[in-house]
């Protein structure tokens, strides 16, 4: 017989990580926390005092509330296990030396891209992306990248789930156009954002498998949509494609030959 989990879930927890899910985005004032929350002042207050004493949550000069320096600890301790970061940092350096544009290496989380590095463009004009940010799969690079993996049937299952958000004039909404641009994603070796996910940014990108075949990150360069042209991309997309071929290669893994397949 199956319990429920929610038998198990503790409330006073529930809201403590449900607070710091609202800090993620920035810092915010008791009061504001507080209505967000919906819950009592005296609740709001002994989570908050209880999650700062841990070191949790800090408190800055204007009395706001922000995430504190122990998440990062936790945070890094977790990135430590992904050698795929460690493995990929390298290739990124040499990435933006060759194209002076920006680098970023992500991963799937809940169906949404999670960016775990970034190397930025020495150029002037900077992307507005950051280490931790989510974003959706289906109008990312890398989330394009990292879908393509998948056969056909995972994704008819997949995309029954996701809703298909428009984030510009260029976002591909449909799972029938998706399946399409993931179809030619996979014949040409690496993804197209076309200015799909934020205005005015283009890029190219590929996914990086582990030694067992698995993806297990996907990487990506990024630019502005004046100097990542339509035209340069067949150069970066290929340049992004051979660099992940080299880093699955530092990870184990093999891809197979002709006559591996007997």
């Amino acid at each position: 017989m199956s319990v429920s989990a929610d038998r198990y879930s503790v409330p006073a927890v529930q809201r403590a990580i449900d607070i710091l899910n609202i800090l993620s985005a920035g810092p915010q004032t008791f009061t504001q926390i507080q209505r967000r929350m919906m819950i009592p002042k005296s609740s709001a207050f002994a989570i908050l005092t209880t999650l700062h004493k841990r070191g949790l949550v800090e408190r800055d000069a204007e009395d706001r509330y922000a995430l504190g320096m122990a998440l990062f600890s936790f945070g890094c301790s977790v990135m430590s296990r992904f050698d795929y970061r460690s493995a990929s940092l390298p290739f990124m350096e040499e990435i933006v030396q060759k194209t002076r544009e920006t680098c970023h290496l992500g991963i799937l989380h809940n169906w949404q891209v999670l960016y775990v590095e970034k190397v930025e463009s020495p150029l002037s004009i900077k992307l507005a992306s950051r280490i931790g940010l989510s974003l959706p799969a289906h109008s990312t690079g890398l989330g394009k990248a990292l879908l393509s993996t998948f056969t056909d049937e995972q994704l008819d299952a997949i995309l029954g789930c996701l809703e298909l958000a428009r984030r510009t004039d260029h976002t591909i909404t449909t799972a029938r156009e998706l399946m399409e641009d993931l179809r030619l994603t996979r014949l040409r070796g690496f993804a197209v954002d076309n200015v799909e996910n934020e205005a005015g940014v283009r890029c190219a990108a590929a996914p990086i498998r582990d030694y067992s075949g698995k993806a297990v990150a996907a990487l990506s360069i990024s630019g502005p949509d004046t100097r990542v042209t339509l035209d340069r991309i067949p150069e970066l997309g290929q340049l992004v494609k051979e660099t992940c071929e080299r880093i699955s290669l530092r990870l184990g893994y093999q891809a197979a030959r002709p006559d591996q397949s007997r």
